[in-house]
């Protein structure tokens, strides 16, 4: 008998432990506020601060068996990380904190492509206020994961 099937024996017959999988949900997408297109689906950037990428994780704290949501912001040339935020909660205040970061990181702005998901946090009118106000344009993902282009 091979390992695949070995093992399907064994969870038929409810013989094997399982893994308790810790998961959350960062992304919220379907809200009232604007969705913004997608900037960079061509784009290959060429020079730092051309494009940052938003998106938010969550780690698992054994110890409390609680989340905390890490919310970063990632050159995505560089691959620097130019803004980051650890926090309890996905309030669009900590997204905030860690833009303003980012933005005390970059030397200049003007023509900066801001990428992220359609989260709320991201959408929100405080966080593209003041996105617009540091002249950066906006992109969202069409499908919710700003992830990285691979190397």
């Amino acid at each position: 008998m091979g390992r695949d099937k070995f093992f399907d024996l064994l969870g038929r017959n409810n013989l094997l432990n399982t893994r308790r999988r810790y998961r959350t949900r960062t992304t919220f997408s379907f809200h009232h506020f604007h969705k913004y297109p997608n900037l960079i689906k061509e784009l290959t950037p060429n020079r730092p601060n051309q494009v940052i990428v938003s998106d938010i994780t969550y780690i698992w704290l054994k110890e409390t068996e609680s989340f905390s949501y890490l919310f970063l912001i990632t050159d995505m040339y560089s691959r620097k990380i130019l803004g980051y935020c650890i926090s309890e909660d996905l309030k669009t205040k900590s997204a905030m904190k860690a833009l303003r970061m980012a933005r005390s990181n970059m030397s200049d702005t003007k023509g900066c492509i801001h990428h992220s998901d359609r989260g709320i946090q991201y959408c929100s009118h405080e966080y593209t206020k003041y996105l617009r106000k540091n002249d950066m344009a906006i992109s969202m993902t069409e499908n919710g994961d700003p992830q990285l282009p691979k190397e």
